[in-house]
């Protein structure tokens, strides 16, 4: 898998070469270029995203009985909307996941799902449209999971990648969807495949 995010990663980069190539910079990029006070190369915008996320292991669907479970997530991407098709970013994400298990019928005791994931990398717009791109997504993730069935606390390490459609609106803000592959495994226990699919939707300003 590490050999195949490899792969992926010099796949996309050359994507992004390509682009830059053939990218012609919007009217209001230079019209920016021209104003030395309004310019800025690089800007911090912040963006927020929710979703579902598909758990690949059977396990985690049959013990939750569930296919999918909701997140939400924060954080930012880096470099000028207008004039740059390399954003680095980083983020957070969240999910909690509670079921109601009965104990000799009558109690109910809950049982929870929750990850908290971090992580880092760059979008590339490798297709530009106008005011709608095409991009793609690839970075490092580190998860912390409780999974109280399983009684499983521990660290997941690995990687996504992903595709998305982005729409420009205003001057430099962004809604956005993506699909994404995440591998991620932890250290031997119960079980140790946390990966999954992830459908996001969000907003960048």
């Amino acid at each position: 898998m590490i050999r195949i995010g490899g792969i992926i990663c010099i796949i996309m980069i050359s994507f992004h070469w390509v682009s830059l190539a053939q990218y012609i910079p919007p009217p209001e990029a230079l019209s920016l270029k021209n104003d030395s006070i309004a310019f800025k190369e690089v800007i911090l915008r912040p963006y927020g995203e929710f979703g579902m996320f598909i758990p690949r292991n059977e396990t985690i669907q049959k013990t939750y009985d569930t296919k999918s479970m909701f997140f939400w997530g924060a954080g930012f991407q880096l470099n000028h909307p207008l004039t740059s098709s390399f954003f680095p970013y980083a983020s957070y994400i969240q999910t909690r996941y509670t079921i109601f298990t009965k104990i000799d019928s009558v109690i109910k005791l809950p049982q929870s799902f929750v990850m908290q994931q971090i992580g880092f990398g760059f979008v590339l717009k490798m297709l530009k449209m106008n005011r709608t791109a095409v991009a793609g997504k690839i970075g490092y993730t580190h998860a912390f999971i409780r999974d109280d069935i399983h009684t499983i606390k521990n660290q997941a390490y690995g990687f996504s990648f992903g595709i998305g459609l982005e729409r420009r609106i205003l001057e430099k803000s962004k809604f956005y969807t993506d699909f994404s592959y995440n591998y991620q495994k932890i250290e031997p226990a119960y079980y140790r495949d946390f990966d999954l699919t992830r459908f996001s939707f969000g907003f960048c300003f």
